[in-house]
């Protein structure tokens, strides 16, 4: 049976803001960065039967927390003109008065809008947003999904949104002859790996 496997060709990522409709950027120039598929779970602890491993040891959970940690992630953004409005799309970072892409302007993802995450007990908890409050009005969704490849035979295509991406620094990167954003970020939000489609909206063209 013919099989072909994915590569980063076939992978693409955008940016959605909050609106209604939502805008999204398709982004280019942009490194591969390695992004969650999930939320983590809570760590499970054993606690002995008085410091001896016997049938009557117990597991608990050490760190209930977990599932609701913001995620870490990284994205690395080649300096060109229109990379500056790409930087833009992660949440308005630099704090620009009008949250403009192309001819767009965007607003941020709401706190009620975030999605959930599951507690220990797989109870659907809404999902925690930042208190810093220029976090929480700049809030955006980052997505980013595979074509099926044109040799495969089928297939399904895969498409991951994480919901609540926060920035939380950029810096300008020289490396050789290029320059480079590199943009921290935290994900606070929800995150869906079992969408089969781009979320629906309107392209903001970066100018």
């Amino acid at each position: 049976m013919p099989v072909s496997n994915s590569g980063v060709k076939d992978r693409f990522f955008r940016v959605y803001d909050g609106g209604s409709p939502r805008k999204y950027v398709q982004y280019f120039q942009m490194e591969q960065p390695t992004l969650p598929t999930m939320a983590p779970r809570p760590t499970t602890a054993i606690q002995l039967d008085g410091g001896r491993m016997t049938e009557y040891a117990v597991t608990y959970i050490d760190n209930e927390q977990i599932p609701f940690e913001p995620i870490e992630v990284t994205f690395r953004v080649m300096h060109m003109s229109q990379s500056l409005q790409l930087v833009d799309a992660l949440g308005n970072p630099w704090a620009k008065t009008t949250w403009t892409i192309g001819a767009h302007t965007w607003v941020g993802l709401g706190t009620s809008s975030l999605g959930v995450r599951y507690n220990s007990d797989g109870l659907a908890i809404p999902a925690l947003y930042p208190k810093d409050v220029q976090q929480q009005t700049r809030m955006v969704s980052v997505c980013w999904g595979y074509n099926v490849p044109v040799d495969a035979p089928a297939g399904t295509p895969f498409v991951c949104e994480a919901k609540g991406v926060v920035v939380t620094n950029v810096q300008d990167v020289p490396e050789g002859q290029l320059m480079y954003f590199d943009v921290t970020a935290q994900i606070w939000g929800e995150i869906n790996p079992n969408l089969t489609d781009w979320p629906t909206g309107t392209e903001s063209i970066p100018s």
